[in-house]
């Protein structure tokens, strides 16, 4: 029988969290206004895996945000 550690399950859901919230910044740089408070959703978003993953989905569908240009006088 196999046993999962304690120790190893927790440092698996550290790295989970933390690879959820580095693909929810780089997902939402160009989408959002706000890129880190995405990464940080998406940070708490993976303490339930399916919802982390529907919301990185809709992050990747989502439409890049224009880009106003500053004209400087």
């Amino acid at each position: 029988m196999m046993d999962i550690s304690t120790t190893l399950l927790g440092q698996m859901a550290i790295a989970w969290a933390v690879l959820c919230a580095v693909i929810s910044y780089f997902l939402a740089r160009k989408k959002v206004r706000a890129p880190i408070l995405a990464a940080v959703l998406g940070l708490f978003m993976s303490l339930v895996p399916p919802f982390a993953l529907v919301y990185m989905a809709v992050l990747a569908f989502l439409r890049p945000e224009p880009r106003h240009n500053q004209v400087s006088a």
